[in-house]
């Protein structure tokens, strides 16, 4: 029961850290076509 209860936390932990992965990579996408437009 333990182990299951680590598994799924963990896992948790990953889908976490997949959101944030996948929100800074759209924001480092993003944040330049932004910004770009102000210096031209």
């Amino acid at each position: 029961m333990e182990r299951i209860k680590r598994l799924s936390y963990g896992y948790k932990n990953v889908e976490a850290y997949i959101k944030k992965v996948l929100l800074s990579f759209i924001a480092a996408a993003i944040l330049p076509l932004l910004i770009c437009p102000s210096f031209s």
